[in-house]
């Protein structure tokens, strides 16, 4: 465990299988680099708030899984802040976007 994630509950649900660990680790790798690449194209649209609100819930989703709650909880803001101005959903999308990159760097030290 680190300050960026708390893998206990993860190990719990997969019975510390070491093998499907890391197959979950790649997915969420590409799966939250997809997803804030779209949270970044939504907030620059104001059009495009419930594609936003879609995407910060499916990474909320994956984040909570994982364990990253720091890095949930800023989701769930952008979750429920859907109808922000676009200034205030760039300032969520880096702040994920920050958090997210303390997740990779520990994800990479378990690899």
């Amino acid at each position: 465990m680190n300050d960026s994630v708390d893998l206990t509950n993860l190990r719990e649900m997969i019975g510390n299988d070491r093998e499907l660990e890391q197959e979950l680790f790649e997915e969420y790798i590409s799966s939250s680099s997809l997803l804030i690449d779209e949270l970044r194209a939504y907030s620059e649209k104001d059009s495009d708030s419930e594609f936003w609100k879609k995407s910060a819930h499916a990474l909320k989703g994956i984040t909570q899984n994982l364990g990253a709650n720091d890095l949930s909880e800023l989701c769930k803001k952008a979750q429920e802040g859907f109808m922000l101005a676009r200034e205030d959903k760039s300032k969520l999308v880096t702040a994920i976007e920050a958090e997210n990159k303390k997740v990779l760097e520990y994800l990479e030290t378990l690899s």
